[in-house]
């Protein structure tokens, strides 16, 4: 009886499988065209259509539709961050547009599962963890009494937007933004229900998730195959189970190229541990130890090995560390970039004040006598954000990064640090609508100074792509769109 509701409900349902093939947007949805299939979160969720039914109904091999799905959002809407462009509807790649906050956990919920029916796709749980140490920490605050509706990945203001110039049909200001889609004036402040409730009650599932569905796998096998423990997405965790229990010591991902201590407390049955294989790592630098000693990575093998595999037998200690090289991702001009290691995205942070603001005092607000750590605030920038980076082919010798070393720096941020001056031209004006201007012919810049940068989970404001003034002779649009490593 529920396959037969299962499927009545497909096929009275939306078509996603027709949307992400055939009528799926290229560019930003205008709001004429806002329907429930350009929904961002309506996308977000549907992600995992295939996979889910294929574990079910099969055939196994569908489960690769859920793959397609995700990259066609990335393609045409994919963002920095790790999330796409969808501020209420998809909204294309512009770096001021926003991303939902349910947008993000249910993009981390559909990644987690689809990677479970897929797990030879390590670039899965790459997107898994870009979303879970960018996208994520960008949009709640530390404490996480406050989040934001909306998070931009070039974020100067966070607040009430201006509604002076916006009109509704009977001249009366209108409620609605003028920069994002369907959005209020509120939907980029910080505070416990900003433009709508649905990302008060629905965020917090967004870590609770990751740690149940994407941190391990398991499958007990049968009674000719052996049981098998994956490591899916990297952080320091335990996994109990009956006949097992392993602990990974590591304070990745502070440090990419951190070590990764597979410490194995109980083994009462042999099982294969596999440890996922992040697409970005150098198998060539990486590193592997186990009881008897260490081995050199295979870099001739193909296809490229999407696990690690080691047997075990008894209590030991197994130790990976995969080597990561700084990236710096151009626009596809090649005029602008933003820059990773590893999982993490680096960028300018800006300092900035909070301006409280009087809390809701209507059905979305906390009612009355909420707890102190309840808030509503802007923030507004205190220093520049018109930064230029000043680079050439040889600025990765001198690119200087600190990354954390071990637990007892688990308060302060990674840092890197890059050439730039200040563009004394650019708008000053803070607003969330504020974009990355062509570069003037006439040089208009301030002197070259260090630009520390931070991983984005780390900021609150921030300038994620820059502009790039290139020096010895570098075109403009030489190797644009690539991604060029350090």
């Amino acid at each position: 009886m529920l396959r037969v509701l299962a499927w009545l409900a497909r096929v009275q349902g939306y078509d996603w499988q027709n949307w992400f093939n055939g009528s799926f947007p290229t560019a930003e949805v205008s709001a004429g065209n806002f329907s429930l299939y350009s929904h961002g979160v309506n996308n977000a969720v549907a992600v995992k259509w295939a996979a889910a039914w294929s574990d079910v109904y099969g055939p196994p091999a569908l489960a690769e539709a859920s793959l397609h799905a995700w990259q066609q959002l990335q393609r045409f809407h994919g963002l920095p961050s790790g999330a796409f462009g969808a501020d209420e509807h998809l909204a294309g790649r512009e770096l001021h547009r926003g991303t939902e906050l349910c947008v993000v956990v249910e993009s981390m919920r559909s990644l987690e599962e689809t990677y479970a029916a897929l797990p030879d796709r390590p670039e899965l749980v790459d997107a898994l963890e870009a979303l879970a140490f960018n996208a994520l920490p960008a949009a709640v605050s530390g404490d996480h009494w406050s989040h934001q509706y909306l998070t931009q990945n070039n974020a100067i203001f966070a607040g009430i937007e201006s509604a002076s110039a916006s009109e509704g049909a009977e001249g009366e200001a209108s409620p609605l933004s003028e920069v994002f889609g369907n959005v209020g004036l509120d939907a980029t402040m910080y505070g416990i229900s900003p433009n709508f409730p649905c990302c008060t009650v629905n965020f917090a599932q967004g870590w609770g998730k990751f740690v149940a569905l994407g941190l391990w796998l398991f499958d007990p096998g049968t009674p000719r195959e052996m049981p098998l423990l994956l490591s899916a997405a990297l952080a320091p965790s335990t996994v109990k189970l009956p006949m097992l229990e392993v602990e990974l010591e590591t304070i990745y991902p502070f440090n990419p190229e951190a070590s990764l201590r597979y410490v194995v407390r109980k083994a009462s049955t042999p099982f294969q541990l596999l440890v996922r294989v992040p697409c970005w790592a150098e198998l060539s630098r990486s590193e592997v130890r186990g009881p008897q000693g260490a081995w050199k990575v295979p870099t001739d093998v193909s296809p490229r090995p999407s696990v690690f595999t080691f047997l075990v037998e008894k209590p030991d200690v197994w130790e990976v560390r995969f080597a990561a090289r700084w990236q710096l991702v151009l626009d596809p001009q090649g005029s602008a970039g933003h820059f990773s290691l590893g999982p993490l995205i680096f960028v300018k942070p800006l300092a900035h004040q909070a301006v409280p603001v009087p809390l809701d005092d209507g059905p979305y607000g906390p009612g009355p006598n909420p707890p102190p750590a309840v808030r509503d605030e802007m923030l507004l920038p205190t220093e520049d954000w018109a930064w230029v980076y000043f680079l050439n082919e040889s600025w990765e010798e001198g690119l200087e990064s600190q990354m954390l070393e071990s637990v007892a720096h688990f308060d302060r941020c990674p840092s890197a640090f890059v050439p730039g001056a200040l563009w004394r031209s650019w708008a000053k004006t803070p607003s969330p609508g504020v974009q990355v201007p062509p570069q003037p012919e006439v040089p208009d810049f301030g002197p070259i100074t260090r630009l520390e940068l931070q991983p984005m989970g780390c900021t609150k404001l921030r300038m994620t792509q820059l502009p790039i003034r290139w020096h010895r002779g570098r075109g403009a649009n030489e190797k644009g769109g690539e991604r060029l490593p350090w």
